[in-house]
Formats: C-alpha cells, sequence, structure tokens
C-alpha cells in the first residue's frame, strides 16, 4: 500500500516565503514590512481556495515585521476579503521579541470577513490594546457563530496594557457561540494576561452545550471561582477534557472540585496543578512543607467520587502538586481501583509506596478492557467446578477413569475457547 504525499508549493518572495499545501493550506513567513504587500498579491491569485492560513515569524525569532504600519493593516484587510472561504487562522510566534501585534487589527480581519471560521488560535503572541479594543474584539468573535476552536497558547499582553485588561468580554462572547467545541486559555507568566476573578469561565460551562475542552493555565484561580467552577462542572454534561493548572489560593475551592466528579459522568480526561499558598517549595529543600487540612483531604474526596458507584466516565486523571502522595492517599486509590473499571491512565506526584503495584495491576487490566472482577469470577468457577468433579469422582466406582474422562472433556473446552 503506498502512501500518499502531499504536493508541497514553494513561492519564495525577496524576503518572506509562503507555502501552500494541497491548495487549501497555507503558511505565510513574515520578517519584514514589505512582506505585507507581497503575500497580499499571492492571495489575490490563490485565496479563493485557501481555508487554513498561517502565519509566522522568521525560524530565529529575530526579524519581525511591525504590525503598526500601514501595510500591516491593508495585509489584515486582504486576508478578509481575498480569503472568502478561509476556516482556519493561526498566528505564530510574534511579538515576544519586538512589536507587539495591535488587537484592533484582529478584530479588522474577523470582522470584515465573509469567511465561516472555524478555528482561531494565536501561539506565543504578544497583544497590544485598552480594555476598549479587547471588548471590540469580542464582539467580532461573537459574531463568528461557526466557531468551533479558539485558542490563546502562552500569550500575553504587552507590558504598556493597562493592568485592568482581562480577557472577561471574550469569555463573555465565546459563551454565546453554539458550536464551540475546544476553548484554550494559556498565560506565558502569571497574569500576563490579566486576572480572572469573575465568574466567566463557570458561566461558559453553564451556557455551553457544546464546548468538550476546556485548559485554563497561567491564572490565578482563587477559592470562589474555583468553588463556582465546581458547581459548573458537577451540572455539566458535555465536557469531556479539563485542564486547571495553578489553583493558587483555594482550599474548600478544591474540596467541592473534588465532590463535583461524584456527579460528572461526562468527563474522560483531567489534568490538576494543585498548588496551595502554603504548598510552596521552601528554601531548604530537606524539609518538607507542611501539607493543609484541605490538601489532605483533596485526594481521598477524588479517590471515593470515582468509585464504581459514582463516577463511571474518567479514563485519564493527572494531578500534580508539591507534596509527595502519602500511604494513606495511595490506599485509597488502591481501594477505589478494585471497583472502577473505567480509570485507564493515574498519575499522583511522587506515589511510590507499597500500593503502586496494586494501583498499576488493576490499571493496566482497565487499559486491556478485562475487569479484575471477572477475571476473580472465573476464577472461582474453576475452583467450584474441580470440587464437583471430585465429588463425582467419589460417586463412581473407578474414579481414577471418571478423572481421565474429566480431563479430556475439559481439554477439549479449553481448545474450542481457544479457536474461538
Amino acid at each position: 500500500m503506498t502512501r500518499r504525499r502531499e504536493e508541497v508549493k514553494q513561492i519564495k518572495t525577496s524576503v518572506g516565503t509562503c507555502s501552500i499545501t494541497d491548495e487549501e493550506s497555507m503558511v505565510v513567513t513574515l520578517v519584514k514590512d514589505s512582506d505585507f504587500e507581497e503575500h497580499g498579491q499571492i492571495f489575490q491569485s490563490t485565496g479563493v481556495s485557501i481555508k487554513s492560513l498561517t502565519l509566522k515569524s522568521s525560524p530565529d525569532a529575530t526579524k519581525e515585521p511591525d504590525w503598526n504600519c500601514e501595510q500591516a493593516k491593508q495585509f489584515s484587510l486582504d486576508i478578509a476579503s481575498l480569503l472568502p472561504n478561509l476556516e482556519s487562522v493561526t498566528f505564530h510566534n510574534f511579538g515576544m521579541h519586538s512589536d507587539s501585534i495591535p488587537i484592533h487589527l484582529l478584530t479588522s480581519m474577523i470582522q470584515t470577513s465573509e469567511a465561516r471560521l472555524k478555528s482561531f488560535h494565536l501561539n506565543c503572541v504578544c497583544l497590544l490594546g485598552s480594555h476598549k479594543e479587547i471588548e471590540e474584539w469580542a464582539s467580532a468573535i461573537q459574531r463568528q457563530k461557526h466557531l468551533e476552536y479558539f485558542r490563546i497558547s502562552y500569550c500575553g499582553f504587552s507590558t504598556t496594557v493597562p493592568s485592568s485588561c482581562t480577557l472577561h468580554p471574550i469569555i463573555k462572547a465565546l459563551s454565546s457561540l453554539p458550536n464551540l467545541k475546544s476553548l484554550e486559555l494559556w498565560s506565558y507568566a502569571e497574569g500576563r494576561l490579566g486576572t480572572l476573578r469573575d465568574h466567566s469561565l463557570s458561566r461558559l460551562l453553564q451556557n455551553s452545550k457544546t464546548l468538550t475542552a476546556l485548559h485554563v493555565e497561567g491564572f490565578t484561580l482563587g477559592d470562589e471561582i474555583v468553588s463556582k467552577l465546581a458547581t459548573a462542572i458537577r451540572d455539566n454534561t458535555c465536557l469531556q477534557k479539563l485542564d486547571l493548572h495553578i489553583l493558587k489560593e483555594a482550599s474548600s475551592g478544591t474540596l467541592k472540585l473534588a465532590k463535583a466528579l461524584r456527579h460528572n459522568n461526562t468527563l474522560q480526561a483531567l489534568e490538576i496543578f494543585l498548588s496551595n499558598s502554603s504548598d510552596a517549595p521552601t528554601a531548604d529543600r530537606t524539609s518538607q512543607p507542611q501539607q493543609t487540612t484541605s490538601g489532605k483531604e483533596f485526594l481521598p474526596l477524588v479517590a471515593r467520587a470515582l468509585s464504581s458507584n459514582h463516577n463511571k466516565s474518567l479514563q485519564d486523571l493527572r494531578i500534580h502538586c508539591y507534596q509527595k502522595v502519602t500511604q494513606v492517599e495511595e490506599e485509597a486509590f488502591a481501594q477505589m481501583l478494585e471497583t472502577n473499571h473505567t480509570l485507564e491512565f493515574l498519575y499522583l506526584s511522587g506515589y511510590e509506596g507499597d500500593y503502586r503495584p496494586k494501583i498499576e495491576y488493576f490499571l493496566h487490566w482497565n487499559r486491556r478492557g478485562r475487569r479484575p472482577g471477572v477475571l476473580q469470577q472465573k476464577l472461582c468457577q474453576r475452583v467450584a467446578h474441580k470440587k464437583s468433579s471430585q465429588i463425582k469422582a467419589k460417586e463412581h466406582g473407578n474414579s481414577e477413569d471418571y478423572n481421565n474422562h474429566a480431563q479430556r472433556k475439559h481439554k477439549q473446552r479449553q481448545e474450542r475457547l481457544n479457536r474461538r
């Protein structure tokens, strides 16, 4: 069977490069200001068939165009007008070493476009703008009713952006979209994309009926925020993957999050980076940080919530924290896996205790789709069959002949099962 090779057409300009794959995907490398005008001309000849557009800086990430020039404004309008079938837009590695990307360019690109965008991704991008420009960007996003994937990965606001600017208008706009499937908000440093002090995330989980994946990283999530998220997760019926990183200043909120897993039966993958303020590593590495009361209760609560009588959907669980898992917590997860037949992967920070072999054993059989309870039941059936054969052998005169006959019958049954 031959593998189909994708045809890639390279269009080299005087300073940048444009790659077109299968006449549907275009990757544009922008190095200088003149690239904007040259690639705008390329859009006029090939833009009708383009569905995926990726804009990236030079490989060494030191040469970037000036996004505040007039050519950049015209370039954003060219994308909106000359690519009518565009479905996916990606910005990669801009503004981290030089001038930031003005938010109003993203607004004009989306607002004036007639295309039905399904994916919008900013990766390693530094943004520049005011609170009013963020609200205008949110209004433009709200009009994209076909948007399914919205990702801000390892991004941040410029240092000149006021500290009061947040992503709340963006999250509010996304909560009204009827087809949103995946949302990623990832700040490259804590506070670089503002704060999440209101309940916009919890309202998003409550309102959206299509969101299946949520990733939040680089934000300080307080106790009240996590509590509202726990309530939304408990009642949510569509979310399948959840990544929550850096849950600081949260004690009772994390306990509510653990209890929420008892009632949620759609979540399949959960990753939590848990670090309370008192859990931070000390300067002396030999001294162990004291574990808070909420930290001691969190893991056992999660284990009880994942018993077979409650959660039956979670397959992948990863919990990161500064403290190593205690033997009591390992025992709680080992007991949970005796009845839980769904969980296939489990990561706990530094669990190397006596219960790890038992945990790995049950996870192994869960991944193979064979339940340890069924295996134990078959073993009991074989033992009962052996005892029954011994009793019948005593009732017959020639027990040796009967035993040989029983062994042949058993061997024939095993061969039939193996052939199946």
